[in-house]
């Protein structure tokens, strides 16, 4: 039996308050990024890592990149766009 992060108690209590009408949750998730999100000609697409390390999952996708603050970690690419009230990054 695989070790949980958290209990079986601590993740039903998580799971019990979530609620979502799945049906709309996709036009509402367009709608709002539609209405936050204009790229215009600032855009960039990088890649960051965050630190992690697994002495139980083998298989995790961890990279090892010398050049970055955090060189073992898990891969990311982020997209980021200049909006109107700040930068906005997405993973």
């Amino acid at each position: 039996m695989d070790r949980w992060p958290i209990s079986a108690g601590r993740y039903l209590a998580i799971i019990s308050c979530l609620r979502c009408d799945w049906e709309s949750f996709p036009n509402i998730l367009r709608e709002s990024w539609l209405r936050r999100i204009d790229p215009g000609s600032e855009f960039a697409v990088d890649e960051g890592m965050f630190g992690y390390y697994s002495r139980v999952d083998d298989s995790s996708p961890q990279r090892y990149i010398p050049r970055k603050p955090t060189p073992n970690g898990l891969l990311v690419y982020l997209a980021c766009f200049k909006t109107e009230a700040c930068i906005l990054c997405l993973f």
